[in-house]
């Protein structure tokens, strides 16, 4: 069996959706949203000279800073869960109650500590608080998104909460999903067309996997990045592909 997956995708579309910023540039420079963002949230754990520094600054130091963050995993993870919910604008108990069932019960934490969470979050990134809002007005002023295949979803129901939440995730995870499909389907093709013995298994939002002949994994990882790298994207905010 052979997989692969699209990894970061949702936060890397985030990142080109929101205008260049600390986000951006993290990934820019191969680090981790995660490992950042929890050195933000726990100055107490790994020192509070990390505390409001530009990724630039520290980036030197990056590979023990990563090191020393991935080894503390309550800390990793609650950054984790704080970056991907963030992003579409939980905070508070939600957060808190978000965290606890995502973690299964092993990140338990206070709707206020939830709360201060979201908000250290929104200073380090606030190019993300200001594409949430733009996305927002966005959808209230035309009740349409459009993802970054341009395929488009027209948002009907009131406007609760919740739902502005919803279509704050419309876009990176409907480009994700749609990515997926059409690697599958240039895939399929790929096998048909070239008569190999390979079986599509999966397709996980974000991921496929493939059952072949060992001796094939090398094509198989060559022929899958070579398709997924083919589709390109340009950032709505700014240009940049």
């Amino acid at each position: 069996f052979f997989a692969m997956d699209q990894a970061s995708a949702e936060s890397r579309i985030v990142a080109y959706l929101a205008e260049a910023g600390q986000y951006r540039r993290i990934l820019e420079l191969g680090a981790s949203h995660h490992v950042y963002t929890a050195l933000q949230l726990f100055p107490d754990l790994f020192g509070d000279k990390y505390m409001s520094k530009p990724i630039d600054d520290i980036f030197g130091d990056y590979k023990d800073i990563n090191a020393n963050v991935r080894a503390n995993k309550l800390a990793y993870a609650t950054a984790k869960m704080v970056n991907h919910a963030s992003n579409y604008g939980v905070g508070g108990r939600e957060l808190a109650i978000n965290m606890l069932e995502k973690s299964k019960g092993s990140i338990a934490v206070s709707a206020k500590d939830a709360t201060m969470f979201r908000r250290v979050y929104d200073a380090t990134y606030p190019e993300i608080v200001v594409w949430r809002e733009r996305t927002k007005r966005q959808v209230k002023d035309t009740r349409i998104l459009r993802n970054l295949f341009d395929y488009p979803r027209v948002f009907n129901q009131h406007f609760t909460e919740p739902y502005l939440k919803e279509a704050l995730s419309f876009i990176p995870q409907s480009t994700v999903g749609t990515l997926n499909n059409l690697v599958h389907t240039e895939l399929q093709e790929h096998i048909g067309s070239n008569r190999l013995k390979w079986n599509i298994l999966l397709n996980t939002h974000d991921s496929l996997m493939i059952e072949i002949p060992k001796e094939d994994i090398d094509m198989a990882r060559f022929a899958m990045t070579q398709l997924y790298h083919s589709h390109k994207f340009t950032s709505p905010a700014d240009g940049t592909t």
